[in-house]
């Protein structure tokens, strides 16, 4: 949520004051990181334990 909230704030400032040259490389490399952390966070979650009948 904080991505797309600061993200769409640059992208706002860039057209209403300073084009800004590198703002569609820092948003890739942001996306890129999230999604590598959400990757990491959906290998190490715990394995669920099976339920006994």
């Amino acid at each position: 949520m904080a991505f797309a909230a600061l993200n769409s704030g640059l992208w706002f400032w860039q057209q209403i004051k300073h084009p800004w040259q590198h703002l569609s490389w820092f948003t890739e490399f942001w996306l890129i990181v999230l999604l590598g952390h959400l990757t990491f966070v959906i290998l190490q979650r715990p394995a669920q334990a099976q339920e006994e009948s």
